[in-house]
């Protein structure tokens, strides 16, 4: 009779704490994961995130308290707008400009098109294209491309 009744009350309890908070029995859990094709673990933790109550990411800082929670705007550092980072992003960026332009340089004048019409250019063309309006196989379009790259990256490589 006791047993009976310990059970009754713990179905209740879970009844209960279901309705009010939302939470997964393990047998439900298990199902939603075979389902999904996931783990338990994955559903419990993403329970866990949807029953939890948000936090405003600049929540409003309250006493000097070391016990006081601080809001993520407080700790986390953004460095996208540094302007260590953003000059030192643009003189790299410069300087790979002038030294692919020096690189191009070196070039002929057949390699430099065919590497700036299939590289650099907003519409690139295709070996095809090239091959055409140079009268000759797309092979030995390739052929000259890969041979341009590989002077541009042993230019590219003396450079730095």
């Amino acid at each position: 009779m006791q047993q009976q009744r310990l059970k009754e009350n713990s179905s209740l309890i879970s009844e209960v704490r279901k309705k009010t908070l939302d939470w997964l029995t393990q047998e439900e859990a298990e199902k939603i994961a075979e389902d999904l094709n996931v783990e338990v673990k994955d559903v419990l933790h993403m329970e866990n995130r949807l029953t939890s109550h948000d936090s405003a990411f600049d929540a409003p800082v309250g006493s000097d308290d070391e016990g006081d929670i601080l809001s993520p705007s407080q700790y986390l550092e953004d460095k996208s707008f540094s302007p260590e980072i953003l000059v030192e992003a643009q003189e790299v960026s410069d300087h790979n400009a002038q030294e692919l332009s020096m690189a191009l340089s070196s070039l002929d004048d057949r390699s430099k098109d065919i590497i700036a019409r299939r590289y650099l250019a907003d519409e690139k063309e295709t070996l095809h294209d090239l091959a055409d309006e140079y009268n000759v196989s797309a092979e030995r379009i390739r052929q000259i491309e890969n041979g341009a790259l590989k002077k541009l990256k042993a230019a590219m490589s003396n450079a730095a």
